[in-house]
């Protein structure tokens, strides 16, 4: 019967599948090079590791690199609320080039791509190859520089976010309290798209010099070393109206801006650079002045909008990625340089991504 004949045939693609799929992983190397952390806040090492073999809907990556965040660094802290089974490879995303697949029409598709990738189970991206779902995956152009496509999600995605905040409340200027980091500096480039104005926080007059070269003497910038600088963003916010705040320090920050913006305004809270908890938040800004402060979670954001959201971003992300949302690397170091990395991260975060790889360029 025909239903009998496209059993067979089924059955027979699976198994060319499935053999295809054998041949892939035996031509691989059976260990890899993997960065791992044994206990939360403690060194990590570098190890031999079985390369991971991929489940149905599943793709196997040959990493190309992997950049830091601050993510990365409040995951390795043992402070990040997703808490993995120890010992794990970090690392939440990167790219590199599908090698094996294992098994639906997505994963076989994506067999030989060049991707951007997130990572979804317990092992991340520092690593010479990572297993992750096909929903964290985004198939590349040709014109797009693979290393450079290693920073596609954190930061592109949480602007993308951010610009529908602000389309969905109509602000037209946005206060942003780290505005010298990376996704501070492609703000400035994916918020004009907008017509959206961004008046940028920074801590030192070396930042400001910095935003100034890149993007000319008529941003609006704030910097918290001036004695006056909250006079400043009260002001500039006044005149801008600028009734968002995207806060990414934490500490007395948040309280001190939200006392300086507008009545009626919300601040969204998305990161934790300072390493302390909000403070400084005076009852009279949220109860008369009718001021809020919210949480914005890249991760929970996104599946909140379901798959029709998640395709939408992807769209979005694929439509600017070599262009406005294109991420800017500083330096590369390979893996068993982990933690001179963290420490070049550390101490030069401003310069630009930077990133972990297991071929790194040479450093001049």
């Amino acid at each position: 019967s025909e239903m009998c004949i496209r059993d067979r045939y089924q059955r027979r693609v699976h198994g060319e599948h499935n053999l295809t799929q054998s041949l892939r992983m035996e031509s691989l190397p059976k260990t890899m090079k993997a960065i791992r952390l044994h206990e939360y806040g403690k060194p990590l090492t570098v190890e031999d590791v079985p390369i991971p073999v991929p489940r149905a809907g599943q793709v196997l990556i040959k990493m190309e690199g992997s950049p830091i965040n601050p993510s990365d660094l409040s995951f390795l802290s043992g402070v990040y609320p997703t808490k993995k089974k120890l010992p794990c490879t970090p690392g939440f995303e990167g790219s590199g080039t599908v090698v094996a697949s294992g098994g639906g029409f997505r994963a076989w598709m994506l067999n030989g791509k060049r991707v951007a990738c997130f990572s979804s189970g317990n092992d991340g991206t520092w690593a010479e190859y990572m297993i992750t779902d096909v929903n964290s995956v985004l198939g590349l152009d040709n014109q797009i520089n693979l290393k450079e496509a290693a920073c596609s999600f954190v930061n592109p995605l949480t602007l993308i976010a951010m610009v529908e905040i602000c389309k969905k409340n109509q602000y037209k200027t946005v206060i942003h309290t780290a505005a010298c980091s990376a996704l501070g500096k492609m703000m400035y480039i994916f918020f004009k798209q907008y017509k959206i104005q961004v008046i940028g926080v920074v801590r030192r007059q070396e930042q400001v010099d910095i935003l100034k070269g890149e993007f000319g003497n008529d941003i609006n910038i704030i910097n918290t070393s001036d004695n006056d600088w909250e006079d400043q963003l009260k002001k500039q916010a006044k005149e801008l109206d600028a009734k968002c705040c995207f806060e990414a320090i934490a500490g007395d920050m948040t309280g001190k801006v939200l006392q300086n913006m507008p009545n009626g305004s919300v601040l969204y809270v998305y990161g934790a650079l300072s390493g302390k908890d909000c403070s400084n938040i005076t009852p009279v800004d949220l109860i008369f002045k009718k001021k809020k402060i919210e949480g914005l979670w890249l991760t929970d954001y996104i599946q909140s909008k379901g798959m029709l959201g998640l395709l939408f971003f992807f769209r979005e992300l694929k439509k600017h990625l070599s262009t406005v949302l294109k991420s800017s690397i500083y330096q590369e170091y390979g893996l068993n340089e982990i933690q001179q990395a963290l420490d070049e991260y550390n101490q030069n975060s401003s310069k630009g991504k930077l990133l972990i790889c297991p071929n790194p360029t040479k450093r001049t």
